[in-house]
């Protein structure tokens, strides 16, 4: 379990910085920002970073999606009215033909390859408030012009065929709303509210405005007429916004200035979700719907480059998350592969059914020849291409195997037998560079230091551990020629041995003795996770290479589970186990982490 560290029944730890690599869960209060935080376990809302524009601006208009936008327009700071115009692909902006006119304080709508641009501000140009541009992936056209000329205002529309235009300024917050159909703009029914600086999102027939001066209204378009709806939990003028009408971002602006807010918009609510990592006001943005978007540009306070992508349910940085459960609960399964591409087979309760993960769902594929419990980690390889070698069947004499078969990621084949009969013990490498190790034997005395080589052909045994176990804690490695062997009976331990292609050699041990675990990764970047002793357990530990580190547990504390084979210490598959006999598979990621506020007072 976690150790809840800062936490002391009611008391709260005060800290004068956030502490360095808080465990999930814990709380503390930052003295100095004045804020209730704690570490969050599970999926979160994140921004990260994207490539940067070209050039650096501000009150730009941009369309599209976080993989398909562009961006045009703007200010640059110093300097006049921009016509530049600049595609981004999903990681880098290009600059493409520039709008006809520059203007600044504009707006958009449609995608990256057909859209339209109207409204702003110029002054050498003395009606850019009426003109409007059409984009069709290549060049803008001049078109006809908005009836009411305008600029901070919003748009909506998926084409450069059909948008719509509402609110802006001068004078005052405006109310008119128009509605272009390819050729022309055609006013039609006005906001409840008139107002400049807001933000807009959805299609010329269902659309949704929000923000501006005044602050936080929403309202939403059916095509003929706005209703007000539920208002921003932050309310602010100069941001942008992306999405569609049941499902939209707010983001960015101004109140308090260069405002690092973000919401997201379910057709009912808006929810405050994770800020931006700076703060800007009069951003860009894109976004197909509130879960994926794009912000670019604006002030941070001086004119920025800096591009942000937004995506909902990312995982935290070492933890484990549920994925989907296995067909047939099992325990004592071998395993393979990765955490999007796993292999489950054999196991107590199904002895020969074979499984395949994809990143989501086990599927049932053609079973193993010969049944039997794996018992630990006796399996190695990838997800179409492993081994399963040895093993433990109650109704066979001797019940330990020797059994060895191929996978090919369709069918399981026979092939040469182990030296030595076992179980529960390790493996590392590849279908046809493996190692075998550890284990209960058939022979006495019940723990071996055995250690066998695989060629793709023929097995060979090599030089024995230093100590003989079963049961092991687990193993890791992707080769034959470097592994890793850790925990174990007899009287469970945390001692650890790497394999360097010739003999073991002891070095750290683990944190927490451990036997009937899962691992997983290379003989430098490993996981160890679950197993018991004297209970259930659910501790995980990472291995660098030098040291075990403790990290986040898994969320169901189990022993004799199975686990991928793994890359690394980046990730991880955990699936089974027992008591009681599961089908419950978790993920572990280390990609991101995130510390969320309680409160603000």
């Amino acid at each position: 379990m976690a150790t809840y560290l800062g936490t002391h029944g009611s008391k709260i730890q005060n800290y004068t910085t956030d502490p360095d690599n808080p465990n999930a869960g814990e709380v503390w209060f930052n003295a100095t920002d004045q804020v209730l935080k704690f570490q969050y376990q599970g999926t979160y809302d994140a921004w990260s970073t994207g490539g940067n524009m070209d050039t650096g601006r501000k009150t730009l208009g941009g369309v599209g999606t976080q993989t398909a936008a562009l961006a045009f327009g703007g200010k640059i700071s110093p300097g006049p009215e921009s016509a530049l115009t600049e595609t981004y692909n999903g990681s880098s902006w290009a600059e493409v033909n520039d709008l006809n006119n520059a203007r600044n304080y504009l707006a958009g709508c449609g995608v990256q390859t057909s859209a339209l641009a109207f409204g702003g501000r110029n002054p050498a140009i003395t009606d850019i408030g009426e003109k409007t541009e059409s984009w069709n992936g290549t060049n803008w056209t001049n078109v006809n012009d908005l009836n009411t000329a305008r600029r901070l205002l919003a748009g909506s529309g998926a084409t450069n065929t059909a948008g719509l235009a509402f609110g802006g300024t001068p004078p005052g917050g405006l109310a008119v709303t128009e509605l272009w159909n390819g050729s022309n703009w055609t006013e039609t029914a006005d906001l409840n509210t008139g107002r400049s600086d807001l933000a807009g999102a959805g299609t010329s027939t269902l659309a949704l405005a929000f923000g501006g001066s005044p602050y936080g209204l929403t309202e939403t378009w059916n095509g003929s007429s706005w209703s007000e709806v539920n208002d921003m939990n932050t309310g602010r003028t100069e941001l942008a916004g992306a999405g569609v009408q049941t499902s939209a971002i707010g983001f960015g602006g101004s109140a308090p200035p260069g405002n690092v807010a973000t919401e997201t918009w379910n057709g009912t609510n808006w929810t405050s979700t994770t800020n931006m990592a700076t703060p800007r006001k009069r951003p860009g943005g894109a976004g197909a719907d509130g879960t994926i978007a794009l912000a670019f540009g604006g002030e941070s306070p001086g004119t920025y480059n800096a591009t942000e992508e937004f995506n909902t349910g990312q995982p935290i940085a070492n933890t484990w998350q549920t994925g989907g459960d296995l067909n047939t609960a099992k325990d004592s399964a071998g395993g393979a592969g990765t955490s999007a591409a796993g292999l489950a087979f054999g196991g107590n309760g199904t002895l020969n059914e074979t499984e395949v993960y994809n990143g989501s769902t086990w599927t049932e594929v053609n079973n193993l020849n010969s049944g039997r419990q794996l018992d630990v980690t006796q399996g190695l390889g990838t997800s179409t291409a492993a081994l399963a070698c040895g093993g433990f069947n109650p109704s066979s004499s001797p019940q330990q195997l020797d059994v060895t078969e191929t996978w090919n990621g369709t069918n399981w084949t026979e092939v040469n037998d182990l030296n030595d009969k076992r179980y529960s013990g390790g493996t590392a490498g590849t279908n046809t560079a493996g190692l075998i190790f550890a284990g209960n034997p058939s022979t006495p005395p019940i723990n071996t230091a055995n250690t066998e080589s695989w060629n793709g052909t023929n097995w060979t045994e090599v030089n024995d551990l230093n100590t003989s176990r079963r049961e092991i804690g687990g193993s890791a490695g992707v080769t034959n020629t470097a592994a890793l062997v850790f925990g174990g009976n007899p009287a469970p331990s945390g001692q650890t041995e790497l394999w360097n292609g010739t003999c073991w050699s002891e070095v750290n041990d683990l944190n927490t003795n451990i036997e009937n675990g899962g691992g997983s990764g290379t003989s430098t970047a490993a996981f160890k996770f679950g197993g018991a002793f004297p209970a259930n357990k659910a501790e995980t530990e990472i291995w660098n290479g030098t040291n075990w580190t403790e990290t986040s547990d898994l969320n169901t504390a189990r022993k004799l589970l199975g686990s991928s084979t793994g890359t690394g210490s980046a990730t991880a598959l955990a699936f089974g186990g027992t008591p009681p006999r599961t089908a419950v598979t978790e993920e572990f990621t280390n990609t991101a982490t995130v510390t969320k506020s309680i409160s603000t007072s």
